[in-house]
């Protein structure tokens, strides 16, 4: 079984691409 210690780095960098992929959206494609 994966340890929370492996689980968690794993999660701050899918938050970290979920983060960039938001703000490359937001910036090249402007809304509103």
């Amino acid at each position: 079984m994966l340890s929370p210690e492996r689980l968690r780095p794993s999660c701050i960098r899918y938050i970290s691409i979920m983060w960039v992929e938001m703000v490359i959206h937001v910036v090249f494609e402007p809304g509103d």
